[in-house]
């Protein structure tokens, strides 16, 4: 309770801190909160967080600084998969919030869930799909493309009695052999019509796309024998690991499942609300990356898939 109540009285004297503060003018500081009021733009992508005119091109994109979620950055999209106001291509966390309290202390242009190492500079965002236009399917390779589609800003998965599975895969841009993907699902159905439920699964993988130069695949997400909640696995050409689950086939539940490989290890974490589920095994050597989506006996939906390299350590 005194905890609940320390919360809400911070979350007050922010509130109470940005009321007072001073309405902004076109070339002042934004307010800490990186608004600016009235229908001024703030630039937080400035050194010092600059307010700007709402009609105007700050980047020349073609986009008015008041439709624009990266006003200096010249962009071909204008997503905000985390819905804080700042573009996906400017976002130094695409799949979180903004918070003014989380800062970038090691200058590596990555904060919050997407730092694995926030004292330490290397890490970089090295793939980003966020699903937000149907032609993004185009750059990946499908298995079954007729159960594989784009709307709505997710990876639709449909599965049928005639084909119980599918995956999506695409090569990663990076030599990089410390990796961290994350993607975000929900279950669209868990029972389809004529597909068994002996085996269901959500998978996010690090594969290798030329498994003769590396070491096959890191396969991570929940594993379902008996049409319960199952258990969270990771798999690899030199073990498997599991720990059991309390939930993840439940429909419409935001999940979000992380799998990594570092040196010998692979690790596969599914996230729930504030429950964390962690499971991790051996790894032969480093795979020369791509990444895949894929589901068995249920439908799924992808909100986005997130990797993120860093230097060994």
């Amino acid at each position: 309770m005194a905890r609940t109540l320390l919360l809400l009285s911070s979350l007050a004297a922010l509130a109470a801190l940005a009321a007072c503060e001073s309405d902004p003018e076109p070339g002042g500081p934004c307010r800490t909160d990186m608004t600016c009021g009235g229908s001024l733009v703030c630039n937080f992508q400035a050194t010092s967080p600059t307010c700007l005119a709402p009609e105007k091109d700050e980047d020349g994109d073609g986009l008015k600084n008041e439709d624009d979620f990266c006003p200096n950055t010249n962009e071909a999209s204008n997503n905000d998969e985390d819905g804080d106001g700042q573009g996906d291509a400017c976002d130094l966390c695409p799949i979180e919030t903004f918070r003014a309290s989380v800062k970038d202390t090691d200058g590596d242009k990555l904060v919050g869930t997407c730092d694995p190492a926030p004292t330490e500079p290397g890490d970089k965002i090295v793939f980003f799909e966020a699903f937000d236009k149907p032609a993004a399917l185009s750059a990946w390779t499908l298995d079954t493309p007729a159960n594989l589609s784009v709307s709505n800003g997710a990876l639709r998965v449909t599965v049928t009695g005639a084909g119980p599975s599918a995956e999506a895969k695409h090569d990663l841009p990076t030599t990089a052999t410390t990796l961290a993907a994350f993607a975000a699902y929900r279950v669209v159905d868990a029972a389809p019509s004529g597909v068994s439920n002996a085996s269901r699964q959500v998978n996010v993988a690090l594969y290798d796309p030329a498994p003769n130069t590396g070491s096959g695949s890191v396969l991570c997400g929940p594993v379902s024998a008996d049409g319960g909640a199952g258990r969270l696995t990771v798999t690899t050409t030199q073990g498997q690991s599991s720990s059991a689950l309390v939930s993840s086939f439940t429909v419409n539940e935001p999940y979000r499942l992380l799998v990594q490989q570092e040196g010998s290890s692979a690790r596969c974490v599914q996230i729930r609300g504030d429950l964390t589920t962690v499971a991790t095994t051996n790894l032969e050597g480093a795979l020369r990356p791509g990444v895949s989506l894929s589901v068995r006996g249920v439908s799924a939906s992808y909100d986005y898939v997130l990797v993120i390299s860093s230097p060994v350590r």
